[in-house]
């Protein structure tokens, strides 16, 4: 009888019990959760945990085992007066995404709800607490799952690569440039924990200069390639400089709360690239509206002749001497004729005018010089093309195979030891076969019958 009365008591203090603790009266459970960026994969570490960043915008994604009309998702780090610093709390309700305590960090139309996935567009203030914080998941006052996030700093960090951008077209023709045809480029390379978005500006020619590669969003441990493509006009001959910067900071960023001086840093690099508008391996000269192109440096074998072609181009009356230095000039050519120095040239914008040169290098192991003199428009312009000329060339060594004379010895020389060979062998030869010719005979005579003697 006492142990009936026992039972019955502890029923019903069960049922106090369970009467006074809250429970999920929907009994939905916690089937997924995530925190990531917009477009990125999840940060999360070797326990699993994930990691979010301060000052900008992350997406946390609940999915249940059954949809519910009332989510409320709470974050918080420890137990001090609650704050923008240490509290976070954003609720679902009819439909409805909100920021009930600060009303500002939720964007609600990117928010959704997919099937039981419920997805929160939401961030935490720049200044909020770094470590752990506490996630709360709930639905109706009721608990369903409590979470773990480490939140940290935005760190901005990028890694700049350029090339040492030196393009060139032909003048008076309209071209496109690509640099990619010559292997240069600059690359971004994100070495933080946050997307970056970035922007690429030019000090000139903008309006000529497109960039190719360019994405919006760089992730975490990724980068972006980029290459310039430039669209010249029918220009003369020039060189055109201008310098790119690149700006970039974190993407997803929340707006600057009022009266706070928390600011994500911006990183930022330069490059500089020059359009060389003139004819391949000249050197470029300018001044003013004249432009002369000449070859820089050459190299030619002693004893020989070089042509060389010299452009100009200007606006007016130009005088032109030419001497050489350490060489000789044999004959300077303008517009079909041999001409004599000084040259009179009238000089026009839209097209060049051309000098050609023959040169003989009559100084061995030297470097000759061709030296241009040019009077326009009230000044005088000297500009050189240094020629390295080559040694004499050796004559009648055996085995150099650049010498005919050498040549011809060696094929004798050969021609005579094949025949000398061939008359040893013939000798040896002779003189083996009568040796074996001697031996027959011996040999034969020693087997003839003798004859008897007579008495």
């Amino acid at each position: 009888m006492k142990n009936r009365y026992v039972s019955v008591l502890t029923a019903v203090l069960l049922m106090v019990v369970a009467g006074l603790v809250p429970t999920n009266s929907n009994a939905v459970s916690l089937v997924a959760f995530s925190v990531h960026t917009p477009g990125d994969a999840p940060m999360i570490d070797g326990n699993g945990t994930y990691h979010m960043s301060t000052g900008i915008w992350n997406i946390i994604e609940v999915t249940l085992d059954s949809s519910v009309s009332d989510l409320t998702v709470e974050m918080q780090y420890g137990s001090a007066e609650q704050n923008w610093t240490n509290h976070y709390l954003w609720k679902y309700s009819g439909g409805v995404w909100e920021d009930p305590l600060y009303q500002y960090y939720i964007v609600p139309e990117n928010c959704s709800v997919s099937g039981n996935t419920y997805l929160i567009y939401l961030g935490v203030d720049y200044g909020a607490y770094y470590g752990t914080w506490t996630v709360t998941i709930s639905s109706e006052g009721s608990g369903i799952a409590v979470r773990t996030v480490i939140l940290e700093a935005p760190r901005v960090a990028a890694s700049f690569h350029s090339a040492d951008f030196n393009l060139r077209a032909e003048p008076f023709v309209a071209t496109t440039i690509d640099s990619k045809d010559y292997m240069q480029d600059f690359r971004v390379v994100n070495e933080g924990n946050v997307p970056l978005t970035y922007t690429i500006n030019y000090s000139a020619y903008a309006d000529r200069i497109n960039t190719t590669g360019k994405v919006a969003i760089i992730e975490p441990g990724k980068d972006a390639r980029h290459y310039i493509v430039f669209r010249t006009g029918v220009w003369s001959p020039r060189i055109l400089s201008f310098d790119g910067s690149i700006s970039a900071t974190a993407a997803y960023r929340i707006p600057q709360r009022e009266n706070t001086t928390h600011l994500i840093p911006t990183v930022a690099s330069t490059f500089t690239a020059e359009i060389h508008i003139g004819h391949t391996n000249y050197e470029i000269y300018t001044d003013g509206d004249l432009s002369f192109q000449a070859k820089k440096k050459t190299s030619v074998d002693y004893d020989s002749i070089s042509n060389l072609t010299v452009f100009l181009t200007g606006n007016g009356s130009a005088i032109i001497g030419i001497k050489g230095s350490d060489c000789k000039i044999r004959e300077i050519v303008y517009e079909g004729e041999n001409v004599s120095l000084p040259l009179q040239i009238e000089l026009r914008p839209d097209s060049e005018k051309n000098i050609s040169l023959s040169v003989l290098a009559d100084r061995p192991d030297t470097t000759a010089t061709i030296i241009y003199e040019i009077s326009y428009k009230g000044k005088y312009h000297k500009y050189t093309t240094e020629m390295a000329v080559g040694p004499v060339p050796q004559e009648g060594v055996p085995g150099d195979i650049n010498g005919a004379e050498a040549q011809n010895r060696i094929t004798v020389v050969a021609f005579l030891m094949v025949l000398v060979g061939a008359a040893v062998a013939y000798m040896l030869f002779t003189q083996k076969r009568l040796a074996e010719e001697a031996r027959m005979r011996e040999e034969r005579s020693d087997k003839k019958p003798k004859g008897r003697k007579k008495k």
